[in-house]
């Protein structure tokens, strides 16, 4: 069955078992509700972090990159970082950032250039997901 959406104007199919449109509501199609307090479609809230990261990838051309930059938000299941060079969509990294204990390859699912820099959206893959300290007891 195909209902309109009323955020895209288009028609998605909704079935139960699959994920539906933003705009259709959980009632309607049967499936718990990923809207955030903020309004925004994400399966975990984000903590701001500003922590030194050093990505490796591989470019078209099959050679190795390195770069170092700042994450500026982490969640359970993936960051966004600031560096100096764009990384195609879809590309897969290793990353290292010591101070979030995260070591492992994410997939690049946004890039946007940002005054001189780019801000690249990451999800983190095989297994990798960060866990926030818990705080100290006084």
């Amino acid at each position: 069955m195909a209902r309109k959406c009323n955020i895209y104007k288009c028609f998605r199919p909704v079935k139960r078992a699959v994920t539906a449109c933003a705009c259709i509501s959980a009632a309607e199609s049967g499936i718990q509700p990923t809207v955030s307090r903020d309004g925004e479609l994400r399966r975990h809230t984000r903590a701001e972090r500003s922590s030194p990261v050093q990505i490796i990838w591989k470019d078209r051309a099959g050679v190795d990159k390195y770069i170092s930059g700042r994450s500026l938000d982490v969640s359970p299941s993936g960051m966004r970082v600031e560096i100096s060079e764009a990384i195609e969509k879809q590309t897969y990294v290793t990353l290292q950032c010591v101070a979030l204990a995260l070591h492992g390859t994410a997939s690049v699912r946004t890039c946007t250039r940002k005054g001189t820099k780019y801000v690249v959206g990451l999800e983190f893959s095989g297994g990798l997901q960060w866990k926030p300290k818990d705080p100290k007891p006084q």
